[in-house]
């Protein structure tokens, strides 16, 4: 709902402009590739299952890459990232392009992925008072990194943006640094302590979960 409140006050969020529906952006997205594909002819790319653009392109969009540019020179972290080789790269950002541009004729100017590169770009051009001071994020690990410097613009120089999550389980990458996701942190405290279960009963709640397997196994 945050990203939500970036765009409707400044009359960017008009009802239906979002696509809801995974079936139709599927459909567009394959549109896309087979609008490509006839244009640029044979090439391996487009024998990929279409689950492989439909990820990429949300990948794209989660890190905030715009320009075809930064997707070529994108270096892939920690086995987390884009599987497109850097050979392919052009056709998949050309796919891309197509299907925002099919999506927008259609009468939708966002998905649930680019809204927070849409509030990135709104908050960038705004120079009125933020509506929130201090913004805290739990389940952090769960944020792409887009997300997070949308929530990073909507505070004042003055205000304070918290983050709780659980780096060990982060689905966008172990090594994306503070400054690449908008932050400039000045404290950082680690919580190494389990502090939700003493030692004996994570133990217990293991043991019996491996029971369990081993009972279903016989």
């Amino acid at each position: 709902m945050g990203l939500l409140t970036g765009l409707s006050p400044r009359q960017k969020l008009s009802s239906n402009s979002i696509l809801s529906n995974p079936q139709r952006r599927e459909e567009l997205i394959k549109k896309a590739v087979d609008r490509v594909s006839n244009k640029s002819g044979i090439n391996y790319i487009f024998s990929n299952p279409l689950q492989v653009f439909s990820e990429e392109i949300s990948w794209i969009v989660k890190q905030g890459i715009t320009r075809l540019e930064d997707y070529q020179n994108f270096q892939t972290v920690g086995g987390i990232g884009t599987r497109i080789e850097h050979s392919d790269r052009e056709l998949m950002f050309e796919i891309y392009q197509t299907y925002c541009n099919l999506r927008q004729q259609s009468g939708m100017q966002y998905d649930w992925d680019n809204l927070a590169t849409a509030v990135c770009r709104e908050l960038d051009g705004d120079r009125s008072s933020r509506r929130y001071r201090h913004i805290i994020i739990d389940e952090g690990q769960d944020f792409s990194p887009q997300m997070i410097r949308s929530l990073a613009k909507a505070i004042p120089p003055n205000g304070s943006l918290t983050f709780f999550g659980d780096v060990a389980q982060q689905i966008y990458g172990h090594r994306i640094s503070w400054r690449d996701a908008g932050l400039n942190i000045e404290n950082i405290w680690e919580f190494k302590e389990n502090y939700r279960n003493t030692k004996q009963i994570a133990k217990l709640g293991l043991g019996n979960f491996t029971n369990a397997i081993l009972q279903r196994c016989t």
